[in-house]
């Protein structure tokens, strides 16, 4: 946590103050004695938001996938079914027309 951006970018984000009076830096609802402790809390609040933020995008992508996969296996049920109606239609039509061609 050498870069001074990021430090700077984690006080204003975590509201990392200095109290005056007490003499002591507040992040959040806690108090530390140093800068270098406050920043580290907030170092390990941040990686540990966007650990979650990370989990939850995989489990959208998992949910996704998931969806993509019920979508496929449901068009294909229904090529299968169409495929079994288009059959059935077929044979009812030779069936007829045999039947036709023995009667006359």
């Amino acid at each position: 946590m050498e870069d001074a951006r990021y430090k700077v970018w984690l006080v204003e984000t975590y509201a990392i103050t200095k109290h005056d009076v007490l003499g002591e830096y507040l992040c959040g609802d806690r108090s530390f004695e140093t800068i270098a402790e406050a920043l580290e809390y907030a170092h390990s609040e941040e990686t540990a938001k966007r650990a979650r933020e990370g989990e939850e995008r995989r489990q959208r992508e998992v949910e996704q996938q998931s969806e993509w996969e019920r979508k496929c296996a449901e068009q294909a049920h229904e090529v299968e079914d169409n495929r079994t109606i288009f059959i059935g239609v077929v044979f009812l039509y030779v069936i007829v027309l045999v039947g036709y061609h023995a009667i006359f």
